[in-house]
């Protein structure tokens, strides 16, 4: 009974404070004016600025985003004249090299952090990322050797069934009916070549880039005057913008099947089947012949004669999603940042000034710099 006669008193004591600091006083006549009102409506004399409201440990201060930045004007017109430059480059190349232009792609989307959204419209975000996906889906697939006419094109006859010594022949003038005559089937690259030509796209990225005086900022090459005017919050947004490849698969998403190694056909496992034939005997007590009422040697139904069949991990592809990304073709976050690429000053403790209170000489007063794991990149490849 007495804990909830203290409580209630306790209520009505806070509530009365509160009133009292919101009341206003006119100072002319000491009389009670209303709240809000600039000006004593009994003396017509100006009333003095009300009380601050108290903020209460239930509604914190709201502060600034740490992580935000402002985009100068000067910055955005460069980040604008560089993505216009990426792009056009990238699609310049994206049909005879679309690995290359993949580069180019990746690299707009980077630079494209420094550009406010009210400056770029949402088609040309979406611009961007489809062309990035579309060149890697064309650095990805390619043609692969037909495996029925074993890429001549033409259509191969059986004539073992009348002639066992004949074999197999090509039909001239009758395309393959797999391949339609071409030799080949659209089918996804051997996956060590595609790494390879990933590899070889991302140097010669860098060395164009590099030759029209672009500086290197992580794995994104930008304009020197760009990079003069950036931050270190900037530095790292861009730089986390642009994934860091798995290294497993290099950003292919894809690794080398274990069951075909690669091949994408494996024997094929039929009852009897050997290279494609069926060699069929029959059995009278002891003796083993051969049936006499059917021919020596039959197409096996499975393989179609031609001795393996696609391979069911990988359907045929010959690679199967990379297990080390789960197939994003991007490496794991950074442990010790988080992905954001940026941790605490450790010569100002986050505070952004020396002890006789300057700016920090380490993070120029910003309270952060780069991470030291993945240097600012938010993930480690390795």
């Amino acid at each position: 009974m007495i804990k909830n006669i203290v409580a209630i008193m306790s209520m009505v004591v806070v509530s009365l404070t509160l009133f009292a600091q919101s009341l206003v006083i006119c100072p002319s006549c000491g009389r009670e004016a209303k709240g809000g009102e600039a000006v004593c409506s009994h003396c017509q004399k100006a009333l003095p600025a009300a009380p601050a409201k108290p903020v209460s440990a239930a509604e914190p201060v709201v502060t600034k985003d740490p992580a935000a930045f402002e985009i100068s004007p000067e910055l955005a017109d460069c980040a604008e004249a560089a993505l216009k430059t990426y792009f056009r480059e990238g699609r310049l190349c994206e049909e005879k090299n679309p690995a290359l232009a993949f580069m180019y792609f990746q690299n707009a989307i980077a630079v494209l952090q420094m550009v406010p959204q009210e400056r770029m419209k949402r088609e040309d975000g979406t611009a961007f990322l489809q062309a990035r996906n579309r060149a890697l889906h064309a650095t990805l697939q390619g043609r692969k050797t037909c495996r029925r006419c074993k890429g001549t094109g033409n259509f191969l006859m059986d004539l073992r069934k009348g002639d066992p010594r004949a074999g197999i022949k090509q039909a001239q003038g009758i395309p393959c009916p797999d391949c339609k005559g071409n030799g080949t089937v659209p089918g996804v690259r051997e996956i060590t070549k595609v790494k390879a030509d990933l590899a070889r796209a991302q140097a010669e990225f860098e060395r164009i880039r590099t030759a029209a005086r672009d500086v290197r900022l992580g794995r994104v090459m930008v304009p020197a005057e760009m990079e003069r005017m950036l931050n270190m919050r900037m530095r790292a947004k861009i730089m986390t913008a642009r994934p860091v490849p798995c290294g497993n698969c290099q950003g292919s998403m894809r690794q080398l099947c274990t069951v075909c190694k690669g091949d994408g056909w494996v024997k094929c496992t039929y009852a009897t089947c050997k290279n494609g034939e069926l060699s069929e005997v029959k059995q009278t007590q002891t003796m083993v012949s051969k049936r006499l009422n059917d021919s020596d040697i039959k197409k096996c139904p499975r393989c179609q004669g031609t001795g393996e069949v696609p391979c069911v991990k990988c359907e045929g592809s010959g690679s199967v999603p990379c297990q080390y990304c789960s197939g994003s073709g991007y490496a794991a976050r950074c442990t010790k940042c988080s992905g954001a690429g940026l941790e605490e000053c450790r010569n100002c403790k986050g505070s952004g000034q020396d002890r006789k209170g300057s700016p920090c000489a380490v993070c120029k007063g910003e309270c952060v710099v780069l991470c030291s794991m993945c240097k600012g990149e938010g993930a480690r490849s390795k």
